[in-house]
């Protein structure tokens, strides 16, 4: 799954890659200043809640995290979710 629109309109976008043991890996990316911030769980699903489309959000925001990781150098960030 991906959400994304085209600028100016926002400079936000999510990809949802299924993985194996029913896990997914969840990119969000910001761009011009609108980077999703890596402090912890809520402020990554804020910023997956703050996406044009809901369908993002609704898909992740009761997984439960297995790993993150996170990239200063192109403001992404990227968690290893399960569904259950």
């Amino acid at each position: 799954m991906a959400v994304y629109t085209t600028a100016p309109r926002t400079h936000r976008l999510g990809v949802v890659f299924p993985i194996e043991g029913d896990r997914w890996i969840v990119t969000l990316v910001g761009l011009r200043g609108h980077y999703p911030r890596s402090d912890d769980d809520a402020t990554f699903l804020e910023f997956a809640a703050s996406l044009e489309q809901p369908d993002l959000y609704e898909a992740i925001r009761a997984a439960n995290p297995t790993a993150r990781c996170a990239s200063s150098a192109t403001r992404t960030r990227c968690a290893a979710a399960s569904s259950g």
